[in-house]
Parts: structure tokens; sequence; C-alpha cells
């Protein structure tokens, strides 16, 4: 089967710079080329597999894909624009990152959604907020921001003791588009979200179904984990912001949060989450600077984002890392100017993410000195499975020329050459992007419709272009850090329709070679390949296979190694294993040219001091995410942490470095409701962090640590209630005989 398919070079039309038009700009630039290797794998081949298949009575004209252009051309910052899934161009500043970079978001959403006004500036459609929640203390005031899948935004956790919700602004990103207040979706105030409760008091699911977070009107909604009995996005909720209805400082604990697109969660890749995130962090923050000017105060602002990436060149360059640290530091200089100096926190929290034993990294050095680096590895590609599977191969900015080749598991051998000594400017020459198709009869240079299985490419994303004002600091590539981007594209391993033949499932051996003026190791990255909780059963992640890593995966007596060094003769790599947008830099001034860091957070078991088994690594000193360790699991046995099901009145464990980070989301809150708005400027989250922490073991003597070296003490009690709530005193030390008691 395998000799029947050839590489060719990529057909596809409109990522040529020649065909895609862009509207008159003042570079008199006519025409853009869509440099980004995930945008042209899903904005075609790829959406051939996308979704429909687990979506019942769904095709394809049920979404759509609009690409997010930020332009640069001779070093001028051009208007965004925007192209729709054929690749024709419609106007609007709409979404942008706040950083100068060319930027393209692939934004996956329903027709539903979009409205007439994609793409075009949104406005408030719910005006001003005109008095202070009942009962609240506008200097007490702390707004959590949510970003995730699948909130119940009706849930009593998230009401006041006047039965008023507590989430002032809530952006379900695939909702019915019905004003224009957002560029697409729908936007719910707390007004709104109030009356459909009162309407509906002790029915969940009709407030649900009223607000539309499980039907529309005129079709059934999306899969939605929102039917059943937990959800990810309700339970992270919960963590960071649930109450009970009558605790006395419930009030002042406000939401904003949004709803990512159901298409957008079920890439499990998050090639599809890009400028959904950016546009999600944008709208929080806008809405908090809003409330803030609405009331006459600055209100602190805590994000949570439990969401991780596979991929990333871990340099804290990604561009959704980047955004998100420039947005806040922006709001800090906002609500300095509007109060006298004085500006509101901004804290960001991730997740370290769950791939320390996933096996999704590797990295190969040179072999002698003076020699180029090499990385060959195995990459299982497993059956069955319905997705497409991405693997990054990352080479330092010295590299001149790459080399990769690559044998599937059926036989067929390609070697692809890259050269890069004319340098990059966003685009390289289209025959270096090549496809694995079948070809016609008597024709190799053609091949059959619709038989495009697989796409290898290069790209050079996530760092910032020289434009003249860039002020964003750069780290140093001297040393090698992951500057070009190979990427291998895989489909679905299984057949989704009838005569579209499967990506060979096996094992599949890649050689990599970079040339370089320099030194610089080579680093592989896979991207997540899991199925989502409530999404359907799509994925199985692939792997990569290597006989020194079997051989020490386990213990003498059968059980995981977690804590050991990694084996040197081995290229599977347990460090560098955190997310992908969670490596930013340990040192930042928190200025306008040098944004604070993301606070990351890993998981540990609550009842000792020892890391989650599945808690990522960091990739080096400068970069050495995560920050702290919060619970994740209750005991080695015990899974999970309590939280709120989907509905009232229940509670379910899920575990995971995502349940950790909104645990430390709660005690910043926490602090920031008790301290003085004039005192806003002297908080410090990591220092106060530390304070509420413990020293933790060190699961591995070598540097970098996987989880920081410092445990945040959280300390649980049930309430009267039978919730599980933080302990009010978090100065006490903890011990393991109350955490038993829990």
């Amino acid at each position: 089967m395998g000799k029947a398919r050839s590489w060719f070079p990529d057909p596809l039309e409109y990522v040529s710079k020649e065909k895609i038009q862009v509207p008159s700009s003042p570079t008199q630039k006519d025409y853009f080329r869509i440099s980004d290797s995930y945008s042209q794998w899903i904005a075609a081949y790829g959406s051939e597999f996308a979704f429909t298949e687990e979506i019942p009575k769904a095709d394809q004209n049920d979404f759509k894909y609009a690409l997010v252009v930020r332009e640069i051309a001779d070093n001028v910052i051009v208007e965004a624009v925007r192209f729709d899934f054929l690749g024709n161009p419609f106007a609007g500043p709409g979404i942008s990152p706040p950083i100068e970079d060319s930027f393209l978001g692939r934004l996956p959403i329903r027709t539903l959604s979009a409205g007439p006004q994609l793409g075009t500036t949104a406005v408030d459609g719910y005006g001003i907020l005109s008095n202070v929640p009942l009962g609240s203390d506008p200097k007490k005031l702390v707004i959590v921001g949510l970003i995730d899948d699948a909130i119940n935004i009706g849930q009593r956790r998230f009401r006041d003791a006047l039965g008023n919700s507590r989430v002032d602004r809530f952006w379900m990103q695939d909702g019915k588009h019905q004003s224009n207040s957002v560029p697409f979706g729908r936007e719910f105030s707390t007004d709104d979200i109030t009356d459909k409760i009162n309407e509906n008091p002790n029915d969940d699911d009709a407030i649900m179904r009223e607000l539309g977070l499980i039907a529309t009107p005129d079709r059934p909604y999306l899969p939605t984990a929102l039917r059943m009995h937990a959800s990810h996005g309700t339970h992270v909720a919960d963590l960071a912001a649930g109450y009970d209805p009558e605790e006395e400082n419930a009030v002042n604990r406000r939401i904003i949060a949004v709803q990512l697109p159901v298409f957008a969660s079920q890439d499990t890749s998050g090639a599809s989450l890009m400028a959904s995130i950016i546009s999600a962090s944008d709208y929080i923050f806008k809405r908090a600077e809003k409330m803030s000017r609405d009331l006459g105060v600055s209100i602190p602002v805590v994000l949570n984002f439990s969401y991780g990436f596979g991929g990333g060149p871990r340099n804290g360059q990604h561009i959704v890392e980047r955004a998100l640290r420039k947005q806040a530091e922006q709001y800090r200089q906002k609500t300095e100017a509007m109060s006298s100096g004085v500006p509101a926190p901004a804290e960001l929290v991730l997740p370290a993410g769950n791939g320390h034993l996933s096996r999704t990294h590797a990295r190969g050095a040179a072999p002698l000195a003076n020699t180029a680096p090499v990385l060959d590895f195995n990459l299982r590609v497993q059956p069955e499975d319905r997705s497409s599977s991405f693997v990054e191969i990352w080479f330092s900015e010295k590299t001149h020329h790459i080399s990769v080749r690559v044998e599937t598991p059926d036989g067929l051998v390609e070697t692809f050459p890259f050269d890069l000594a004319g340098g990059y400017n966003n685009q390289v020459s289209l025959d270096s992007d090549m496809v694995l198709a079948e070809p016609e009869t008597g024709d190799l240079h053609s091949f059959k419709e619709g038989t495009i299985i697989a796409r290898i490419s290069v790209d050079r994303p996530n760092l910032p272009p020289p434009v003249a004002n860039h002020t964003e600091p750069v780290p140093s590539t001297e040393d090698g850090t992951p500057f070009w981007r190979v990427v291998l594209a895989l489909g679905p391993s299984t057949c989704l329709r009838a005569n579209q033949p499967p990506c060979p499932h096996g094992i599949w051996k890649v050689a990599c070679q970079g040339h370089a003026n320099g030194r610089g190791a080579i680093q592989a990255w896979i991207q997540r390949d899991e199925a989502v909780g409530g999404f359907g059963e799509s994925g199985r992640q692939a792997y990569f296979d290597d006989t020194v890593y079997e051989d020490n995966r386990f213990d003498e007596i059968g059980d995981v190694v977690v804590t050991d060094k990694d084996q040197p003769e081995s290229i599977v790599k347990r460090d560098g294993t955190v997310s992908g947008i969670a490596t930013n830099p340990s040192a930042s001034s928190g200025s306008a040219d040098n944004p604070k860091p993301l606070l990351v957070i890993g998981g540990v078991l609550w009842d000792s001091d020892r890391a989650a088994f599945y808690s990522a690594a960091g990739n080096d000193k400068e970069f050495s995410a995560p920050h702290f360790l919060a619970p994740s699991e209750s005991s080695r046995v015990l899974t999970g942490i309590n939280a709120t099901t989907t509905r009232n009145g229940g509670q379910v464990a899920m575990g995971g470095t995502s349940v950790a980070a909104p645990q430390v989301v709660r005690l910043l809150a926490d602090k920031l409701e008790k301290l003085a708005p004039t005192r806003y400027d002297t908080f410090d989250a990591q220092r106060f962090l530390k304070s509420n922490a413990n020293k933790v073991l060190r699961p591995n003597p070598q540097n970098p640590e996987r989880a920081g070296n410092r445990r945040v003490r959280i300390e649980r009690v049930r309430n009267d209630k039978g919730l599980v709530e933080p302990h009010p005193d978090l100065t006490k030390q903890i011990t393991r005989q109350k955490t038993r008691k829990v």
C-alpha cells in the first residue's frame, strides 16, 4: 500500500503569495502568503477529517474557519486582515494580539455564531454597569477571569445571597450570534443570567437550555460536557471562584468568563485555539477595565486558563503566552492611569501540564564536538486515531540547512532538504512544503483528489520580527534557542468516509540533522491528541517509542518511575514537558517593556509532598516553570480534587494540573480582597505564595526541577453544606493527620 503513495510539492494555490490579495495598505503590498503550517493543514486537507463524524446530523456547512492575520511588511505593521475558509478577505480590525508580531490564528466557529459582524470591531451592547452589586464593598471587589469549556454559569455556586449571579459578563464564543457586543458568539450580562435563574429556580437543565448552553431553538446543540454529570469548565470555575451563596464575602468575588468554541476544544492539539484564547483574554481585561471605570474603582483581576499546549518553542515566545503577558500589563497601566498612580493587580495563572510521562518530548544533540546535531526517533502512531497528529521539530537560529528523512510504517522513504541559508521572512519557497498522496496513473507530478494523508513543512513562528519600535525582550538565540520549526502533520489512522485512505499507523522512522553555525540541539514535541471529556472519543496520543526509555519506565516491583533522572542514552526526555504556553522567563520587571511572568502551577499529592506523577517538568534554568505546586490528587489511590458537579448539589473529583491552578487563583483573590486599594502596587503574587508555601521534596536532583521548590499550602475542610472549601487560616501548618481527615 505504501508503494502506491508519493510525496508531492504542496499544490494549494491559496497559500501562495500570488493568489491571496490583501486589501490596500500603506505599504502597497498586494499579496500575502499564509505561512503557518497548522493553518495550511487545518484549513485544507485536515478539514476533511474535522469533527463532523462526531456530531449527529452535522456537516461541513455547520461551521466555518476564519484565518486571522496581522501582517507586517517592510517593518511596518499593517492593519489586520481576515480570511474566511476559502481565502476571501474581509475587512475590520477584529481580533489582533497586543504585540508587534505577524500573527495568524485559526478560529473554527459555528456558522450560527459568526453573524454578519465577524471580524468587525465589537461594541459594548450592555452600556454602563449602573450599580455596585448589592451587598458588596467596592474596595473589596476582585474579578476572577475564566477561560474554559462547558461552564454552567447558572450554577448555585456562582450566585450571591440574594440569588443574583456573580457572573458579570459571559462570552459564549460559539453561542448563537445576537448582537454587536462581541465579534462572534453571544454575550450575557449578569442580569441576563439572573433572569433565567429566577424563571427556572429549581431546574438546572432549564437554565442551561434557556441560556443556550445545551441547546438552541432551531437545532440540537453540539457535543458538550454540560449534558454530563461533570464538566471541566464548571469544576475549574468552582475551585477558582465558587462559593456557597450565603458565604459572607461571596458577593465581592466577581466573575468574567469566556466559553471557548466547541470546535476549538475538540481540536485537542490546541492548533485551533490561539485566536479564541487571545480574543477571550482581551475580552476579560477590557470588560474588567469597563467595570472599573463604571464603578469608580480599580478592580484586581486574577485570570485562570486551565488548558495546555503540547507544541511550542518553550522559550517564552509562544504567541499566546506573549499576548497574555502584554494584555495583563496593559490592564495594569490603564488602571494606574485611572487611580492616581496605583495599578490594579492583574495575575495570570496557568497549569504546568500533565505530560511528564507522556513520551511526547525528544531531544538530540551533536554526537561530537563541531559536528551537526542529530535526532533520530521512532514515532508510534496508534490505530483507530480519528484525528490529525502533529510533530514539531525545532532547530536553532544559526541553522542554515535542515535534512529530515521520513520512513512510513509501510516502507515509503523520502528525504526532505530545507535550505535556509538565504534567510527567512515569514515564508519559504513553495517546494519546501510537501504532501503525501496517491499519484494519478502515469503521472508522478499529480495525485488523486482527496488522497492527501500527511504533510511536512518548515516555518519560523512565534519570534518577534525586527520592527523598529519593538520593545519586548527576545531571549538570546546564540545558545540554540528553538527558532526554526519543521511540522509533520499526519491525518487520521482510520477511514472516516468512503474512499478516504487512512494514514498508516505503527512506527514512523524520522531522522533529523541540522547544519548550524554554532551550538544548538534539536528538540521535538508531539501535540496533544487525547480526547477531551464530553467531546467524543476522537484522538489517540502518538508518542516517541524508545527502547532505552521503555527499559527504564518501571522499577523492580513494576511501579512507574517518576523521580529518576532521564537516561542520557534515551532521546525521550521528561524535562521540557511543561505546557508550551507556560514557559515564560523566570525573572521579569513587570513593565511595559518587560511584562511580569505568568504563574505556572504544577500538581502535588494532597497527603504528601510528592509531585503528581504526570506534573510536567521545566526546560532549563532560564525558563524553568512551574513556579509552585498545589494539590491535584487527594492521594496516590484517591484521584482528583473535589468540586461541584455540573448541576447543583453534588461533588465530583477531577485531577490534573488544571485543577491545581484554580486553587492558587482562589488564594490570590482571597488575599487581594483583604488588601487596601492604596497598597495594590505593593502586591507581589510570587512573594505572597512563597509566604504560604513549604518546601517540597525535589523529585529530580538534576536541573531543571520538575516542581519548582515550593508547595502552596492549601488546607481544606468541609463546610456545613458538605462542600470542600479552602481553610480560612492559611498560615496554619498543614499536617498529614489533618489532610487524612479530609
